[in-house]
């Protein structure tokens, strides 16, 4: 397994290198493969870190993985359809089944509510949420 660094994780490597060798007991006794080996074990130990950092980090990874795991769950309780569309590469199709058009009525009324709601003297001062843009 190869693991690239950047140069800063370079630079603290070979800093982290050279703390471990000035402070390690019997220093003289220590072979160049010895030194090489602690090297490669925190380099296997940081890229368990920095991996699955770089995997979700970005600016949106953690929202879209987020959404995507609701609408997995929204699936599994029978509210949307995913359907693969061929060929694969281009995507899915997700709709509402017949028993997810049953909650319209359900949204008509959280909306009619919420537009009510902010209509109310003084309803500035508690909680609104703006909309996506």
């Amino acid at each position: 397994m190869m693991i690239v660094l950047t140069s800063a994780e370079r630079a603290y490597s070979a800093d982290v290198r050279s703390r471990q060798e000035s402070t390690l007991k019997y220093t003289s006794r220590l072979k160049a493969h010895d030194v090489a080996a602690i090297h490669d074990s925190y380099r296997e130990r940081a890229g368990s870190v920095y991996t699955p950092m770089g995997v979700i980090g970005g600016r949106w990874n953690p929202m879209i993985f987020r959404r995507l795991e609701q609408l997995r769950q929204i699936e599994a309780d029978g509210v949307i359809a995913r359907r693969a569309l061929n060929p694969t590469r281009m995507g899915v199709r997700v709709r509402l089944t017949p028993y997810g058009r049953t909650l319209h009525p359900v949204f008509e009324e959280l909306w009619s509510w919420g537009t009510r709601h902010l209509k109310e003297r003084g309803a500035s001062q508690g909680t609104m949420v703006r909309p996506p843009q």
